[in-house]
């Protein structure tokens, strides 16, 4: 057998495995094509001038241009961040580094753009081609821009705002941000604050005072507390509120703090401390002063009209019973102002009261006048309160009392009732009676006054007026309403919020 003939059987032999890899290669570029064309990026496949000479329908769906269409185009033709000697420029760099990743925009055939992030790399076979992926991230960008902006709107906010704002890392105890105000109390710029340790800022001292507050607000509660800082201004009062910021798995990773200057709102408090404490002993001394002459004045006038009730006319034992009524007015008037004065001036601490039990004690206690008046009361559902217990008597004696002289009559029924709302507790004592003038109602809580409908009555005018006072106490206020078909309605919004006390 010659030579001639071996080879032509060798090449006869091989001729079926040459077959079978082409169809090989043919089902593995089918299968490449095919995970091309369902794939969720955008591909595009360009030679080194960058003419496209594949797309898949990613790209295609992307861009609104048809198959056919783009490859009749070249990037250039798409791209709108980049001029064709740029996008020329940019292509020879890839060739030569062999990869990139940027960001771009392209151009759709509507003559809109989207936002895209291309995956670049360089193939040198077969005369060289790029190899391009491209996710579209014009929403995404749309969110970073969103968020960027209300980021912006934010701080620019937070430079208005008179307080102290800041951001603080919950575990370093870093500032992340801070506001205008920082640099304006404590004299340094906004940027040198970022990133310092909160004890740089603050000192040692008011930093071992924070820590037990902090303790809290890393466990997720949200705290406030009270304390004096040295500014540039001087040593200040400064409120300082700290609320945990939690991440998606429920973490606290920041301290939003919030703090402002309550410097004048202490001095104002101290004057009126003081100003109290002057009329508290200006009280005293006047009840002292007066107590003795007026007892005087009202036992001889009494002793008169005893010795002399069968020597002295009609008139004259009438001129000795007002005598007698007057002292006697005079020594309620002394004993409310001394009451009035001393509110508040008692130790006693608050407590968790239920004032249903609050109010039918002060009804026990009042049940003899009551009923020498036909009157009776009806007592409600009531709120649980934290107050002191004296405090939270004498509002509603006061104001049960004030039903039962000036709003009710013989069978007339007063009503105490009361409701939570949220923090707070609303409470409320309702009479039907004659009720009280509109133009009476914004003075029946001042000192002395008496409505015109209150002569015949012993009042003093200083009961409401107490009531008032002891409202602002618990962090709340006193106002009168028209009870429907006629009568007066008391009302008091009171806090009920329990004081810090970090352990």
């Amino acid at each position: 057998m010659t030579d001639k003939t071996i080879k032509n059987q060798t090449s006869s032999a091989d001729l079926p495995s040459l077959q079978e890899a082409n169809a090989a290669l043919r089902t593995y570029n089918e299968r490449y094509r095919a995970i091309l064309q369902s794939a969720m990026d955008g591909f595009c496949l360009t030679d080194n001038a960058g003419r496209l000479r594949a797309v898949n329908t990613t790209y295609c769906r992307m861009s609104g241009y048809s198959e056919q269409e783009l490859l009749a185009m070249s990037i250039s033709d798409l791209e709108s961040a980049e001029t064709a000697a740029e996008t020329a420029a940019h292509i020879l760099k890839i060739t030569q580094q062999g990869e990139d990743r940027f960001e771009s925009r392209h151009r759709r055939k509507d003559g809109t753009f989207f936002d895209v992030e291309i995956s670049v790399q360089y193939q040198p076979s077969d005369g060289g081609h790029l190899v391009c992926f491209l996710r579209d991230i014009t929403e995404q960008k749309r969110i970073a821009t969103a968020s960027r902006e209300s980021t912006d709107k934010f701080l620019r906010l937070a430079d208005t705002v008179p307080g102290h704002v800041a951001y603080v890392d919950a575990t370093t105890l870093h500032y992340q941000y801070v506001n205008a105000a920082f640099e304006k109390s404590f004299g340094i710029p906004q940027n040198e604050i970022i990133g310092r340790h909160i004890t740089q800022l603050i000192g040692e001292a008011n930093y071992q005072h924070a820590l037990p507050y902090i303790k809290q607000v890393r466990a997720g509660q949200a705290v406030s507390y009270e304390n004096t800082f040295q500014l540039v201004t001087g040593t200040r009062w400064i409120r300082v509120n700290y609320n945990p910021v939690f991440d998606e798995q429920g973490k606290v990773v920041s301290i939003a703090v919030l703090s402002y200057d309550i410097t004048e709102s202490r001095q104002a408090e101290e004057l009126l401390r003081q100003a109290n404490r002057e009329f508290e002993a200006f009280a005293r001394t006047v009840s002292h002063d007066l107590r003795t002459p007026l007892t005087s004045m009202i036992g001889y006038a009494e002793l008169l009209s005893e010795t002399c009730r069968t020597r002295c006319s009609l008139e004259g034992r009438s001129h000795l019973a007002e005598i007698i009524a007057a002292g006697e007015k005079m020594q309620r008037l002394t004993a409310d102002i001394l009451a009035l004065a001393s509110v508040g001036q008692m130790s006693e601490l608050a407590q968790s009261l239920d004032t249903g039990d609050i109010a039918r004690k002060v009804v026990a206690d009042l049940a003899r006048q009551l009923s020498r008046a036909g009157v009776s009361v009806s007592i409600g559902t009531l709120p649980m309160l934290t107050a002191p217990r004296t405090l939270l008597t004498q509002l509603f004696d006061n104001l049960i009392v004030n039903a039962l002289h000036y709003g009710t009559k013989a069978g007339d029924v007063i009503e105490v009732g009361g409701e939570r709302l949220g923090e707070r507790v609303r409470l409320y004592v309702r009479d039907h009676g004659p009720g009280i003038p509109a133009a009476e109602c914004e003075h029946i809580f001042d000192v002395f006054f008496r409505g015109a409908g209150s002569a015949e009555q012993q009042g003093t005018g200083v009961g409401l007026a107490t009531v008032q006072k002891i409202a602002g106490m618990l962090n709340g206020r006193a106002w009168v309403e028209v009870t429907p078909g006629g009568g007066s309605t008391f009302w008091l919004d009171l806090a009920d919020v329990q004081l810090n006390n970090p352990t």
